[in-house]
């Protein structure tokens, strides 16, 4: 088999047969399926050329088709599009004069839509969605199966380029190891000893998984366990050797049964940002509270992994909120968000519209009745 390209065009093996999956009998589902088939076509033909033929020695062209992307306000229908070496190098309409060059291949592209590949920039590709590692030693040919069909799948539904937000070297090498994969990135894990999600990994195997852990200062290392391999410089400079793009740290005192989890201190993160930065490396946390939020806004942080799914009413009121975010969620009227501590469902209107007049929530953001 041809050398598998990077970062150009690249596709599933599996036939189209398979998103012909039954619907509800409702126009939607009906639509719905019908264009997952469309816009998928083009790409799924390209991935046939691309499995056999290196994409450095093919010229493409693709006929008639309809290309829909995020800098043309509207769809270019009835369009040509021309690649070369592995590159897209022209794009015009159909039925211009120009002659294709020898061996160039032509796909017809009538009734189909071309679009960019999609990138998914947070994903976890070392489990099984839906498999406990148990689970998975108890029935390997169903892991081995699953593991072979994921690549795949993302390839399918159009996404050529995924970040991994918690791996290491020895899974993006099992992962890439596949015969047809998206271009994968990975950011290293940071996670505080014994912290989340450490935690739900047996003792006697979490620090061998977790290379990037950090040890605090005055914190007790597992027997074998270097701390001076495990300060924030420390890691991030591995993690860098490693091929790592970005780091991932956390901030999580439990959910569910188990809400006492350490959590690192506010100078431990901030060193973590300081020694990224200066590697070049953006900083993410696992921050799905406001105590979590507003402790990665101090410490520095890039970017917040989750939505604001735990609303503290302890923290909220004993913090810095403006003054409007208070009163709204002191005295708002009745039938909106205020003073329901069950609701969950508007949290991002409340956090990223602040006006002075708090207006009445429309009616998709209400929350269900107490």
């Amino acid at each position: 088999m041809a050398s598998r390209p990077k970062n150009n065009w690249s596709g599933s093996e599996l036939p189209l047969q398979t998103l012909d999956q039954p619907g509800d009998g409702s126009d939607m589902t009906n639509i719905s399926w019908r264009s997952a088939r469309v816009a998928l076509a083009i790409s799924y033909s390209i991935a046939l050329v691309l499995n056999c033929i290196s994409v450095m020695a093919l010229d493409l062209r693709i006929e008639r088709v309809t290309i829909v992307s995020p800098e043309r306000r509207t769809a270019l229908r009835d369009a040509r599009v021309r690649v070369h070496d592995g590159r897209i190098a022209a794009i015009s309409k159909a039925g211009d004069a120009t002659a294709p060059s020898k061996g160039t291949l032509i796909v017809d592209g009538s009734g189909l839509f071309l679009t960019p590949g999609l990138i998914d920039s947070h994903v976890h590709l070392s489990e099984i969605p839906g498999m406990s590692p148990d689970q998975e030693s108890k029935h390997p040919h169903i892991a081995a199966a699953a593991r072979n069909q994921i690549p795949r799948s993302y390839l399918l539904y159009g996404f050529t380029t995924l970040i991994d937000l918690i791996s290491t070297p020895q899974d993006m090498v099992r992962w890439k190891s596949h015969d047809v994969v998206p271009d994968t990135y990975f950011c290293g894990g940071a996670a505080l000893m014994d912290g989340y999600p450490m935690n739900y990994a047996p003792q006697t195997k979490r620090y061998q998984d977790w290379p990037y852990m950090l040890i605090e200062s005055g914190g007790r290392p597992p027997a074998g366990i270097d701390p001076a391999l495990h300060t924030p410089q420390a890691v991030v400079s591995r993690m860098k050797a490693d091929g790592a793009i970005c780091v991932k740290t956390f901030f999580e005192r439990g959910f569910g049964d188990v809400r006492d989890l350490p959590v690192p201190k506010l100078e431990t993160i901030r060193e973590l940002v300081k020694s990224a930065h200066a590697a070049g490396l953006p900083v993410l946390i696992h921050a799905n509270s406001d105590e979590a939020q507003r402790f990665g806004v101090d410490a520095g942080v890039d970017i917040m992994a989750h939505g604001l799914w735990n609303w503290s009413e302890e923290h909220s009121m004993s913090s810095e909120l403006t003054p409007g975010i208070k009163k709204f969620w002191t005295t708002g009227s009745s039938g909106t968000l205020a003073g329901n501590r069950r609701c969950r469902c508007c949290m991002a209107y409340v956090i990223f519209s602040i006006p002075t007049t708090w207006p009445t929530l429309p009616s998709h953001a209400r929350c269900p009745p107490a």
